[in-house]
């Protein structure tokens, strides 16, 4: 699913993120608020969930590293382990923010599903 085939409301949602998954200030805190965050929002949508994550799987594509940024963001909630083939590249990304993201993206993503 490209970007543009998704509702409005979910490509408005996966732009707007407010905080990153690997900040390094307060970060349980950030964590646990981006969790809730992703989380009310795709509850309060039918597929939700799936399309986040397919938002977001597609988002990391995006050629603004701050876009990338976001979609780890939501994968780091809604991701599961067969996203981690779609995220490791970005673990060579030019920039550091976004290469942290993924390691802590993946981390989640792998943990989660064990």
């Amino acid at each position: 699913m490209t970007q543009s085939n998704l509702p409005l409301r979910i490509q408005r949602f996966l732009t707007r993120k407010d905080y990153s998954c690997s900040e390094p200030a307060y970060i349980k805190t950030r964590q646990d608020m981006l969790r809730r965050s992703v989380r009310e929002f795709a509850d309060a949508h039918e597929n939700g969930w799936e399309l986040i994550r397919q938002g977001a799987l597609a988002q990391l594509a995006n050629e603004d590293p701050a876009m990338v940024d976001r979609a780890l963001a939501c994968l780091f909630v809604v991701g599961n382990a067969t996203d981690a083939a779609a995220v490791e590249p970005l673990l060579s990304h030019p920039e550091e923010y976004v290469r942290r993201a993924a390691r802590t993206c993946l981390f989640e993503i792998r943990n989660r599903s064990n």
